[in-house]
Formats: structure tokens, C-alpha cells, sequence
């Protein structure tokens, strides 16, 4: 008597196995799609931009989690970009400083040993100039994905923010980008004291206004980048009137 009951399984377990199969298989192609997307946007930027306003379509729909992920992943090379930036600074006010006391020196023996020590400094400048190049164009082809994407996909509630610099010094330094942000006409920006560097913020209540931002800041600051407010720094404290300390900060 089981025999019809088994029979009648055999089928619905078959059907089962074909429609789980399908769904694999599409999942397996959306990924696929979406990775060619992003290598399309990565390798040819304006081109397929251009394409996508031809047919008239504004913003690309990427999921939720690919986004998130390539917004993080912009975070961490805009955020190396500039602590490599700040160190360069570093190298050549050192460089300027060695170069002078070449000059000034009579004593042949200590003047080798400066040229030599110029001549490293000068190595590790190129290394870092170097790495940098190469991190911004990592950093182009993130936010040109970022500046494409559907604003529905993104998981994350604001506010957001672009930071445009990681300074050692307020003064002049980090006070100078505010200015400049300033006079662009950006008027809620911020200094955040974050890792030891002060950052150079400009705050936005949503992502779509910190997207639609984005290219023009960077225009002026390559190395400026995306963040989500309430990771980046959940629980800022004020110091002075235009400085925020990140309490708990965190890549």
C-alpha cells in the first residue's frame, strides 16, 4: 500500500531538486553580473556612465551587502591615502631641513653622512608617492562605483560624511581644509580628532546628498572619501569650538 505514496514522492522530490538547482544557479549569476559590472565600472568609468545615461538610467541597483562593502573598502584606501599624504609632508619639510644643513656645513665628513641619509629619505619619499598613486586610483575607481549606485541599496541609515584630509596640526593645516570646504560653500564641517590625526569633515544628513557631494570635493581633494557617521565615529565628543574627539575610535 506505501508503493502509490513513495511513487507520488519520488516526482515532487525531483521537481524539488530542479527548482533548488534554478535558484542556485540564478544567485550564481546575479554574482557573476555583478562582479562584471564592477569590473566594467573599474576599467571604463565614464564610458559605461555615459552608456547608462543613454538609456536613461540615473543610478545602478547593486545589492545592499556589495555596496556596503566596496563603501568600506573605499574607507580604508581614502583613509591610507591621506595618513600617506600627512607622512609625505613629513618627508619633505625633513628633506628641505637636511638640504640646508648641507649647505650650511664645512665639515666634509658630516656633509657625506647627510648626503647619504638625503639620499634614503629621498627612496622612502618615492616608495610612499609611489603607493599613494596607486592607492587613489584604487580609491577612483571605488568611489565611481559609489557614485553609481541606487541609494535604495544602501543599508545604512546618515548621516554621512566625506573626509577630505587627515592632518597632524590645526593650525594651519587642518583649519586651512575647512576654509577651502568653507569656500566651496559647505557649511557643516567638522574637525574630528580621529587615530591621532585631526580629519577635515563634511557632514550630510543622507547618503544620496553625501554621494551627489562626492565628485565635486574630490575634484579639489583626491584622496576624499565616504563614510557612514554613525560607524566611523559613533560617539563624538567636542573639544573646541570646530574639534571633535572620536571617543573609542576604530578603523
Amino acid at each position: 500500500m506505501s508503493e502509490p505514496s513513495e511513487q507520488s514522492a519520488q516526482p515532487q522530490d525531483k521537481w524539488s531538486g530542479r527548482l533548488t538547482n534554478t535558484k542556485d544557479g540564478i544567485d550564481i549569476l546575479r554574482q557573476l553580473l555583478i562582479v562584471g559590472i564592477i569590473v566594467i565600472l573599474i576599467a571604463w568609468p565614464t564610458a559605461f556612465k555615459n552608456t547608462l545615461a543613454t538609456l536613461g538610467i540615473k543610478k545602478l541597483g547593486i545589492a545592499g551587502a556589495e555596496v556596503e562593502m566596496i563603501q568600506e573598502a573605499s574607507e580604508t584606501t581614502g583613509d591610507t591615502t591621506q595618513k600617506l599624504e600627512e607622512a609625505n609632508k613629513g618627508f619633505e619639510s625633513a628633506q628641505e631641513n637636511l638640504k640646508s644643513l648641507i649647505r650650511q656645513t664645512n665639515n666634509e665628513e658630516l656633509k657625506k653622512r647627510l648626503e647619504e641619509l638625503s639620499a634614503q629619505l629621498d627612496k622612502s619619499l618615492k616608495t610612499t608617492t609611489n603607493a599613494q598613486q596607486s592607492l587613489n586610483v584604487s580609491l577612483a575607481s571605488q568611489t565611481s562605483i559609489l557614485q553609481n549606485a541606487d541609494p535604495k541599496d544602501i543599508p545604512a541609515q546618515g548621516p554621512w560624511a566625506i573626509v577630505i584630509s587627515a592632518d597632524k596640526k590645526l593650525d594651519p593645516d587642518a583649519r586651512d581644509e575647512l576654509k577651502k570646504a568653507q569656500a566651496l560653500g559647505y557649511q557643516n564641517i567638522k574637525i574630528y580628532n580621529r587615530q591621532g590625526l585631526l580629519r577635515t569633515v563634511v557632514e550630510f544628513p543622507t547618503f544620496t546628498q553625501g554621494q551627489d557631494a562626492l565628485p565635486r570635493l574630490r575634484s579639489h581633494h583626491g584622496s576624499a572619501y565616504l563614510v557612514n557617521m554613525s560607524k566611523w565615529c559613533p560617539s563624538p565628543k567636542q573639544e573646541q569650538d570646530i574639534v571633535w574627539q572620536c571617543l573609542g575610535d576604530q578603523m
